[in-house]
């Protein structure tokens, strides 16, 4: 086993395939997830994830919940 990957590098995964699916134009207004398993250095992770829900806010704002997943592929 090597180094893991950090909590917040992971978040950062999160945030990148989001903003890479919603283009240039998208904002992450929350982020929240549960690490249940560890990332090491030099393994291939695959993002997924599903559009889960899109409301408008009262502000008027248009929302897409989406749930992501990160898998450790190696």
């Amino acid at each position: 086993k090597d180094a893991f990957a950090a909590t917040p590098h992971i978040g950062g995964l999160f945030c990148r395939a989001t903003t890479d699916w919603t283009g240039p134009l998208g904002l992450i207004r929350r982020i929240e997830f549960q690490m249940t398993g560890q990332c090491l250095r030099n393994d291939i992770l695959q993002v997924t994830g599903t559009g889960a829900r899109k409301h408008r806010h009262a502000d008027g704002t248009a929302l897409v919940e989406v749930e992501l997943n990160i898998a450790n592929g190696t």
